[in-house]
């Protein structure tokens, strides 16, 4: 895993246009490796569980307790969607004006849902557990099927979501990050397990660490992305769950050279069945970890590549 250096004094980036005409976040100076970008805390957070049970008991005629402002509403709220659309109008109510704009301004890739709420489900990222963030600044940070930044990790402490570079990121470059979650356990070490845009449906991946005393090994069922599905399949998953069609660098590459799609789709196979391999056997793990590592590390994938790089160094202790 690369040294993460501490949050730079000045912002590294720029917000500006995109070569698709969207806004993007941009490095404003050469990044080096391991840098944290971007620091941020929310703007608010909905726990969707707690919204739910108030929903349910407004519903019923027991609560919950009027909040200042909340007999501005005429009706009571028909739909869940409408109750939290509610809420989320509410919160924006205490905020500075500048910092309402700002919401208003982010994109929402569901019409069908109220105004408000439709922002908040397309830009929202998962905090902890079912409880999502709106973060006005990370928003601004576009997606890619190939990133350079790492997947956002929440420190529940501070209340702030951070990522840092994957690589050295040459100055004028989009700064992206993967949208899509999380999908099938894989065993790697007790580390930060990543955080995902919530797209109505992904949440982030979550499990309790073994006791300090335990003989078990340190292992923690932390699930890898999709980032080795096929590409078309995850350009699919990304217009279901997001509502949008992918335009990113590697996107407009594999559109432009359907010889280098090919030798991708290629490389996507191998890591498929090699991680299929670490599923089904206990053999030979630390081999097959260093050459997904490396098969990762040529397709681009460096996330996947540093972690299982990071886990293969330990797996013959995590044996004993």
């Amino acid at each position: 895993m690369p040294d993460v250096s501490t949050p730079a004094q000045q912002p590294l980036y720029t917000i500006g246009k995109t070569k698709a005409g969207f806004l993007g976040a941009f490095a404003r100076v050469p990044i080096k490796k391991g840098t944290i970008v971007l620091c941020e805390q929310p703007l608010f957070v909905v726990d969707a569980p707690l919204q739910a049970y108030l929903f349910q008991r407004a519903a019923g005629g027991n609560g919950p307790t009027p909040v200042q402002g909340e007999d501005e509403d005429e009706t009571e709220a028909a739909t869940l969607e409408e109750f939290l659309d509610r809420g989320i109008r509410r919160t924006l109510r205490l905020k500075t004006e500048e910092q309402r704009e700002r919401f208003w301004e982010l994109a929402n890739t569901h019409d069908e849902l109220p105004p408000a709420f439709g922002i908040f489900t397309t830009n929202a990222v998962s905090t902890v557990e079912e409880t999502g963030g709106l973060f006005l600044t990370l928003s601004r940070f576009n997606s890619a099927c190939r990133p350079n930044l790492t997947r956002p990790l929440y420190d529940s402490k501070a209340r702030t979501l951070s990522f840092s570079a994957l690589l050295d990121i040459p100055e004028g470059d989009e700064l992206t990050w993967p949208y899509l979650g999380v999908s099938t356990p894989f065993p790697l070490p007790l580390i930060a397990a990543p955080h995902t845009k919530l797209g109505g449906a992904l949440g982030p991946p979550s499990a309790e660490p073994p006791s300090p005393n335990s003989r078990q090994p340190r292992l923690l069922l932390l699930q890898i992305p999709f980032d080795f599905d096929a590409i078309d399949y995850r350009r699919e998953e990304l217009s279901r769950v997001f509502g949008f069609d992918c335009c990113c660098a590697a996107c407009r590459v594999w559109q432009s050279s359907p010889e280098k799609k090919a030798e991708s789709n290629a490389r996507l196979l191998k890591l498929r069945r090699l991680k299929e391999c670490l599923l089904i056997t206990l053999g030979g793990r630390q081999q097959t970890m260093e050459r997904i590592s490396r098969l990762a590390e040529e397709e681009q994938l460096y996330e996947v590549a540093s972690r299982l790089k990071a886990q293969s160094e330990v797996e013959p202790s995590s044996q004993e």
